[in-house]
């Protein structure tokens, strides 16, 4: 190291590791996506916690926390946007309607979820989004089409793992229906 009175960053080590990368999005929330580096062999390192900058093919891409005391044996390393991958969700506006049924209003909600893949390589791309939950028997909450995806019942989360090749782009189409009493108001994003 030159004693020149300058930063200088130095490699201390460096370690090969079986890394699966994958994108994750939640375009209800947040249209981007969000590349994962999940590394499994990560125990022997002796990693102390704390931030780690995170280098991406050669460029700083920004910061993460390091918690080697997570029981998993994937260390899940968030490697920031990429805006190469883009997501859209839209309601669909001629599937999506309100209708008045004896005391009950009834509800349908249709979205299309667009991902396009503008990298030179296929992508893993997880997507979750969620249908509304009731917590009283006066609102039944239907999944009309989930499009395959894996649903948890009590949060309402619904997951899709979808394979995109390079330059392609796929869609997802999910609806739901919400039936409740006229003078109950549904909110709903």
């Amino acid at each position: 190291i030159a004693s020149d009175n300058k930063k200088h960053t130095v490699a201390v080590l460096q370690k090969d590791l079986d890394t699966k990368y994958m994108y994750k999005t939640v375009p209800k929330i947040d249209v981007n996506a969000y590349l994962l580096a999940r590394v499994t062999g990560w125990e022997d390192l002796n990693l102390l916690p704390g931030k780690a900058s995170i280098f991406f093919a050669g460029t700083y891409v920004g910061q993460t926390y390091i918690n080697p005391a997570t029981t998993n044996d994937t260390l899940d390393l968030t490697l920031g946007k990429d805006d190469n991958v883009v997501i859209k969700r839209i309601k669909q506006k001629d599937k999506t309607k309100e209708k008045l049924l004896n005391d009950d209003r009834i509800y349908s909600f249709a979205y299309e979820i667009t991902m396009k893949n503008g990298n030179t390589k296929s992508i893993e791309l997880e997507v979750k989004d969620q249908l509304p939950i009731s917590h009283g028997k006066e609102v039944v909450i239907t999944k009309d089409n989930i499009a395959n995806a894996l649903y948890e019942e009590s949060t309402g989360i619904i997951t899709w793992r979808q394979i995109i090749k390079a330059k392609d782009t796929k869609h997802i189409n999910f609806a739901y229906t919400i039936k409740a009493p006229k003078d109950v108001p549904i909110a709903v994003r």
